[in-house]
């Protein structure tokens, strides 16, 4: 029993560096979205209602002398972290609320196409 746990453990861990190598290998081969993405540091901290993201778009064309499809900013929200989750999670009640009492305006979908599936899911 111990060699077969032996075995399996040494063949699982080099199962893994094989699939690491073959990942890395094909991620060269391909074009995915990480190949054309930039992670720009130490931007200012602003607020919220800064429009920042068109900014940032010509900054960046600007520097590298290519267009910028888009942008997309990430905030930090941790010293308010509560109080937004705590608005999200009441918001998802009141819709839930919505759509269990069958008030068709809690959802984009009208009565007549209830029953069908969206095209998201594959059977």
């Amino acid at each position: 029993l111990a060699a077969a746990y032996g075995f399996s453990f040494v063949y699982f861990v080099a199962l893994a560096a094989w699939h690491k190598r073959m990942f890395h290998r094909m991620d060269l081969q391909q074009l995915s979205y990480k190949d054309f993405a930039a992670k720009c540091y130490n931007v200012p901290d602003m607020q919220g209602s800064v429009y920042i993201e068109e900014e940032l778009r010509e900054a960046v064309a600007k520097a590298t002398g290519r267009p910028v499809v888009g942008v997309s900013v990430c905030w930090d929200f941790h010293a308010i972290e509560a109080d937004v989750m705590g608005a999200l999670a009441e918001d998802l009640a009141e819709r839930e609320d919505k759509n269990s009492s069958g008030d068709d305006s809690a959802t984009p979908e009208s009565a007549d196409h209830a029953d069908q599936k969206p095209p998201w899911i594959f059977q």
